[in-house]
């Protein structure tokens, strides 16, 4: 399995799976895509980098396509979109919430 993701009905959950942290649409977390298909987040991306030997990258998965360390490892365009859905999503329900609890507030004696 690539990089997690589930819909079911309005929950979408999209995380790395060497951390287990979910992805972020910037940063440290911003998934990004190895030469064979799989992706994890830019930090957990690093650690592959640091750690690889010969100068290969070996994906967490043990699938056998290797990844040059010292190439740029492109970000996972699909999976950002979806993240940005995905936090998009999550800002308007707490401005949602923010509202519902202004309004709450002003009503109480």
């Amino acid at each position: 399995m690539m990089a997690a993701a589930r819909v079911g009905g309005d929950e979408q959950h999209l995380s790395c799976e060497i951390c287990t942290n979910a992805y972020s649409s910037t940063g440290r977390r911003t998934p990004q895509v190895l030469r064979c298909g799989h992706s994890y987040c830019a930090d957990c991306i690093g650690d592959l980098r640091r750690h690889a030997a010969n100068n290969v990258i070996t994906c967490a998965n043990r699938c056998g396509v290797a990844t040059p360390a010292d190439q740029e490892v492109q970000k996972c365009y699909q999976l950002t979109k979806a993240v940005e859905a995905k936090e998009q999503q999550e800002r308007q329900q707490l401005g949602l919430l923010h509202k519902c609890a202004t309004a709450a507030h002003s009503l109480s004696p």
